[in-house]
């Protein structure tokens, strides 16, 4: 829960928090539905429409999966521990919006709102921050007003001694920086810096940071459907008038092809208010004459001439160039400096786009971080889109006498950075605009078979009464045609599944298909860990994979799995069938007689264990199950594990096996060759380190072990020390910090060396490593544990480490 907002504050505190309020009352009151009409500004809370927020959340057994959020209110209400949220949405789909409303919450102290009790809220741009790594300079510089008496020392010392302050991070897609772990955004991010403070991230999805802290609540829009969108008519557009929404939701169902497109909220708002606007809007038969018309309507409003008379008198050939330069890009770059752009465009031309809406202007620091510069964007990025289809079909319409190969290659040249599942508008503009682009595109296109459904689509675009696309479906109509789906690939697009359907992430639902052979199904990452798919939803996978009557073969990846599903999960007609299972990520397949995971690729095996394994504290039990089995078939089958890592789950030994922090126990594999374990500042007993030898002893390659982060006693019991271990010369390294000292066992003295061996260490040598160790790793779980105990004077179980030590 959020501390409630502190009654008494120092006169530089209501200074801050008022300036605060001044700039985000300028950005809430500033929506702008349609670009062109300046003079028609919105504040947030009228136009703003709840439309769909999912929170992943766990569910018994480890099992996660996306809840719909009733209001935007609950994002705050999040899981203990997690200060950190990242809230994934499509471009356009409200990601900003969504954050003005929650600025717009805190200004007004909205009653119902979590925000209302919050002191102090920062709201950035992360588009913005270009070179500014401190985020106390970015506040001060683009928060707050130039001529403010509040320096970034004061700035710094408020947010540090704040009660509660919520810093919202806008657009981590368009930052500049995204790449650079030194800022105080990344820092912030991975709970490395003002780490009791909560944050909330927007970006697209595909662009995730790339480290964020463990325990991050993960946010998705899930977009408008039609109640939602009827709803934002009913309050933004025609403001209860019931004539007029219905007259528009008409106009809405009367263009069908524009379903996809009026999910991006940003298009259906576009075209709500230009429906409104313009009674007389006609039918569309594709997304490109959609489009074309935003645009018209653009210039239209600017030139006050009529739809049909509009006049584009300003070729745009440059601005096509610009467009597509930016998007085919190795690293795609949609701003520009304004003076570069305007002397690139000329200042006519610059001018008449920037006054339709199309381009947006806003100043940002120059690199010397004294200056501010203006810099230049498109409104949205499909506007960008937009203009970069039209440089391609120019191109592309132009008759060439080369070979079809070598025209072939043309257009894969041209095309080769731009990839048609994030850029899936320029391609079906591009083929909307010209006829002969699109015939290119589409070979293109059905050249690569996991683009040809969308090659389809791309066809559409075109007049669809042309003679090409009427001739193919009454070919395929006049018959009846069974055509074989060699493999349907669910790509991070699965979300549920009933049995008797498939939920996709995008909210459609997949039918059974009867000519599918093989299915596989490979899930997106839930913070840094695999999908977990229960054993629900896998018995109701199998289900619809019967229902599929051609499937062969199902297969997953990049998830985790039930270890041992029940033999109810397992039907009898799966068995009949010979329905083969896979689980890609460990080279296994499933025995249906028995219900067991067995080896299908040794390959895959060698090749995970040729790796690091690492059992994480943070990894749910599930995947420490998953890496316990694997090491177990890989010492069953020979095969030798590289290195084997124990990451903060180490508990203690006992009898010969590890037992980790999660109540599971590690026995040690046979063909281990290195075993490290990190402790983060706990210290080790004799008896601890006897029993990790003891451990370590039963691997037969074993060649290294190594203790990080911790204090172990100042010699081993020689008795205590396998002779096992002395006659393989395995080697015992710690280090105390993880990087740094290292220091060497002697296996035949027990001692602790240094120095590349040449020294043993004295009691002096260890006192001061005890004083220093303690000093690094104070405040940590372990030593706060040590420190209890030691105020536990008739605990007879101190250790004698400790006891020696306490002084």
């Amino acid at each position: 829960m959020l501390p409630k907002t502190k009654t008494h504050r120092t006169p530089e505190e209501e200074q801050f928090i008022k300036e605060l309020k001044a700039k985000y009352e300028l950005l809430y009151h500033s929506v702008q539905p349609l670009p062109y009409i300046r003079d028609r500004m919105y504040c947030v809370d009228k136009v703003y429409v709840y439309s769909g927020i999912g929170r992943l959340v766990e569910q018994a057994h480890g099992n996660k999966m996306w809840k719909l959020l009733e209001s935007h209110h609950e994002l705050l209400k999040k899981p203990e521990n997690c200060g950190r949220q990242i809230i994934e949405g499509e471009p356009g789909s409200g990601k900003s919006t969504l954050t003005l409303q929650l600025a717009y919450d805190w200004c007004q102290r909205v009653p119902k709102s979590p925000l209302s009790n919050v002191p102090v809220l920062i709201y950035l741009r992360l588009r913005q921050l270009r070179g500014v790594k401190s985020i106390y300079q970015a506040i001060r510089r683009f928060i707050l007003p130039r001529d403010s008496d509040l320096s970034e020392v004061i700035v710094e010392s408020i947010i540090k001694n704040c009660s509660g302050v919520l810093v919202i991070l806008d657009g981590f897609d368009e930052y500049p920086d995204k790449d650079d772990q030194e800022t105080d955004i990344s820092l912030i991010l991975r709970r490395k810096m003002l780490q009791d403070i909560d944050v909330i991230l927007t970006t697209r999805p595909f662009y995730l940071p790339k480290e964020f802290a463990p325990h991050t609540d993960r946010i998705r829009l899930t977009g408008f459907n039609e109640h939602i969108r009827d709803q934002y008519i009913r309050k933004a557009v025609v403001h209860g008038d019931e004539q007029a929404a219905r007259e528009i939701i008409l106009k809405l169902q009367g263009n069908p092809l524009l379903g996809d497109l009026c999910q991006v909220r940003l298009l259906f708002v576009l075209f709500a208010h230009m429906s409104h606007e313009n009674k007389d809007l006609r039918t569309f038969k594709s997304v490109t004459s959609f489009f074309g018309n935003v645009i018209a309507c653009l210039h239209s409003h600017l030139m006050n001439k009529p739809i049909e008379k509009v006049c584009f008198d300003l070729k745009h050939d440059e601005l096509n160039k610009v467009a597509f330069e930016a998007l085919s890009g190795r690293n795609q770059l949609i701003v520009w400096d304004s003076t570069s752009l305007r002397k690139r465009l000329g200042d006519d031309f610059y001018e008449q786009y920037l006054k339709t809406g199309i381009f947006f202007e806003e100043e940002i620091l120059t690199g010397d971080q004294f200056l501010y510069k203006k810099e230049v964007r498109f409104f949205h990025k499909l506007f960008c889109e937009w203009y970069a289809a039209h440089y391609i079909a120019d191109y592309l319409s132009q008759e060439s006498s080369t070979s079809a190969t070598t025209e072939s290659q043309s257009v894969a040249e041209l095309l080769r950075y731009l990839d048609p599942f994030e850029l899936h508008y320029v391609y079906r503009f591009a083929c909307g605009l010209n006829k002969t682009a699109s015939g290119k595109i589409v070979n293109y296109l059905q050249n690569n078979l996991k683009h040809k459904k969308f090659a389809m689509m791309c066809m559409l675009e075109q007049d669809y009464k042309s003679e090409n696309i009427v001739d193919a479906i009454t070919k395929l109509a006049s018959k009846v045609v069974q055509i074989t789906i060699a493999c349907l690939h669910l790509t991070m697009a699965f979300k549920e599944c009933d049995g008797y359907t498939i939920l996709l992430q995008s909210g459609l639902s997949l039918c059974p298909l009867v000519t599918v052979e093989k299915i596989h199904i490979e899930t997106e990452k839930e913070g840094n860990e695999p999908c977990t798919i229960s054993e629900i939803q896998l018995t109701n996978i199998f289900c619809f994979a019967l229902r599929c009557q051609s499937v062969k073969e199902l297969s997953f990846s990049e998830c985790l799995l039930p270890l041992s599903p029940s033999q109810e999960s397992i039907n009898a007609e799966m068995i009949s069938r010979k329905i083969k299972i896979y689980w890609r990520d460990y080279g296994y397949s499933l025995n249906l007689h028995s219900g067991d995971w067995e080896v299908d690729d040794i390959n895959i095996i060698e090749s995970l264990c040729s790796e690091r394994l690492q059992f994480w504290t943070d990894d749910s039990q599930l995947q420490q199950n998953c890496t316990l089995q694997l090491l177990k078939k890989a010492s069953n089958n020979g095969i030798p594990i590289f290195h084997l890592e124990l990451l903060q789950s180490f508990s203690k030994a006992d009898a010969g096996n590890i037992i980790l922090c999660s109540g599971l126990q590690l026995s040690c594999p046979v063909s281990l060759k290195k075993l490290s374990i990190d402790y983060e500042g706990r210290e080790l007993t004799q008896t601890e380190v006897a029993g990790i030898l003891m451990f370590a002893q039963q691997s037969k390659r074993l060649e290294e072990l190594m203790f990080l982060s911790c204090l172990l006693p100042p010699s081993v019991a020689v008795e205590s020390i396998p002779s096992i271990l002395k006659s393989r010369k395995v080697k015992v390294t710690w280090l105390p910090y993880n990087i740094g000292r290292m220091y060497d066992l002697n296996l035949e003295s027990g001692r602790w060396m240094y120095d590349d061996r040449t020294l043993d260490v004295t009691d002096a040598v260890y006192s001061k490593e005890v004083s220093e160790f303690r000093e690094v790793w104070q405040g940590t779980d372990c030593q706060k544990a040590r420190e209890r105990k030691l105020k536990e004077p008739d605990d007879d179980t101190l250790t004698p480490l400790l006891a020696a030590t306490s002084a």
